[in-house]
């Protein structure tokens, strides 16, 4: 049910969800779908109820979530999908790209350098999964034998990388080299777009895969491309704190401003 208040019908006796929300309703009902096997073998699911109004189980659009629900059935059928192609994955190349497809007109933007390498690296696309089933659809016309992730957009892009990359350790998925692109307009920055056209012209050069291989020596473990490794004194946003939990954590030493850093 996207929610459920049936006292309406019985008054004083009725039962309420509290708190329900479009994104609630999208992680039970793509978790539903993943464990549907186990209740039927037609692996069936049941929403109630297209517009079950005296009991707010509605997914007909409405004038506070407009067409919510609807689009909350749409990526849960596309996260349950992801999920199950997860476990069949092997390593095709030696090497992979994991971008994350927070803007799709940013993947649109870089699509034709990246077609260069969709026949020598394994490619993977991460996203939160918020709208997730429109942007799949459009990346799989540009990349069909591209690879999907879904994660919260935390810290950016670097949960959902460091959540892909511990999924692969989990499948013994390794690669010998992994380029790792984002897809942020970097808003801070007045440069932003041209930061993204920079990154990928370093990272994802014209002349291919020959090209990518060339830049990793034997004793470099992390490549950046020049101007992008962004020091904390120009840029440190909210993390601060975060940042100093961490260091403490990690028993090195905390300052409390990032002029220090």
């Amino acid at each position: 049910v996207p929610s459920w208040d049936n006292e309406s019908r019985r008054p004083l006796q009725g039962d309420t969800f509290v708190g329900s929300t479009p994104e609630k309703f999208r992680d039970w009902t793509a978790s539903n779908l993943l464990n549907a096997r186990h209740d039927n073998d037609a692996c069936l699911s049941f929403i109630n109820a297209w517009n079950e109004w005296a009991e707010s189980a509605c997914l007909e659009p409405d004038s506070r979530y407009g067409y919510a629900h609807l689009e909350a059935v749409a990526d849960a059928r596309a996260i349950a999908n992801i999920q199950k192609q997860v476990g069949t994955w092997t390593a095709s190349h030696s090497s992979a790209i994991i971008i994350h497809a927070f803007y799709l007109d940013s993947i649109e933007s870089i699509s034709s350098r990246l077609k260069l390498y969709q026949d020598s690296c394994d490619i993977y696309f991460t996203m939160p999964p918020l709208g997730c089933h429109e942007k799949i659809d459009a990346i799989r016309q540009a990349f069909p034998c591209a690879r999907f992730f879904i994660s919260p957009n935390r810290g950016r892009d670097v949960l959902p990388f460091l959540s892909l990359c511990k999924t692969l350790k989990a499948h013994n998925i390794q690669y010998d080299k992994l380029c790792k692109l984002h897809t942020k307009k970097s808003l801070h920055r007045i440069d932003g777009s041209q930061w993204l056209e920079e990154m990928v012209d370093n990272l994802l050069p014209l002349e291919g895969s020959e090209r990518i291989n060339s830049l990793f020596f034997n004793d470099v473990g992390m490549l950046i491309p020049k101007g992008h490794a962004v020091a904390l004194t120009e840029f440190m946003g909210g993390n601060e704190s975060l940042l100093n939990i961490i260091l403490d954590l990690n028993g090195a030493m905390a300052r409390k401003t990032s002029s220090s850093y």
